[in-house]
Parts: C-alpha cells; structure tokens; sequence
C-alpha cells in the first residue's frame, strides 16, 4: 500500500530510481522485521541533491530514524528536499520535527519522540549556559 501511494504522489519513474540508489547505497541496511530482536538506526544524512532525498524516505519506511541536515544545499532545492521528504514520511504514518534551521528528524510511526523545551544548554565542559 505504501508504495502505492508514494507512487502516485510522486511517480512511479522517481520511486523506481530511488529503489534503485537505495539498493545501491550502504548508509542504510534493511531491517528484516521491525519487532524481532529490534535495533533502531539512526541515520544521519546530509544530501547534496534533490534526488538524494528518496533515500531518507525509504529509510523511514524500513523503520528506521533519520536526521536530515540540509545545510549543503542551496535554499531552493533545500526547500523541494523537505517538501518531498515530509511528504513521503507522512505517506507512511511517520512524523517528522525541525530540530534547527537546517536540521530535521523524521522517524516511523513506532518511534516516539518526545520534544523537550528548556531554558539551560550544557556545553562540552558540562557548565550550564543561559539561553
């Protein structure tokens, strides 16, 4: 069914060609059943071109978590790539949240996150900082 859906929303040539990079890729290994001896990956990545994005979708519907930096791109195929990247991830019932201008964390269903807001930072040498 998912793949029905990315399919429409984002056509079948474009899904193919993912699958394609994302068999070819080793930053993600799939996960052969999500609750069986489960480890959850987080995977950190910092695309240079739209058509990179796929990758982080696909990711998402293998379960596992990824970290999106956008910082490397320019702001208008920084602005498709989150676009696209949101909009697969919540074709998959996944959720995402803006970790910082750049930054973003999307995660599959069976992931909680849990955002915390808090007015002290600790730097390296462990001394709180005000914000």
């Amino acid at each position: 069914m998912h793949h029905k859906i990315l399919s429409l929303a984002f056509g079948e040539r474009e899904l193919d060609q993912a699958n394609q990079l994302h068999q070819n890729s080793t930053s993600v290994e799939a996960m052969d059943a999500p609750f069986a001896d489960w480890w959850h990956e987080i995977v950190v990545f910092k695309p240079l071109v739209f058509e990179e994005a796929f990758e982080a979708v696909l990711a998402v519907r293998e379960q596992h978590t990824v970290l999106l930096n956008i910082c490397r791109m320019d702001p208008e195929h920084a602005r498709r790539t989150i676009d696209f990247v949101i909009g697969g991830v919540t074709a998959l019932d996944g959720q995402h949240v803006r970790i910082d201008e750049k930054v973003f964390l999307f995660a599959p269903s069976l992931v909680a996150i849990k955002a915390l807001q808090g007015s002290l930072i600790r730097d390296s040498s462990s001394k709180s900082i005000e914000r």
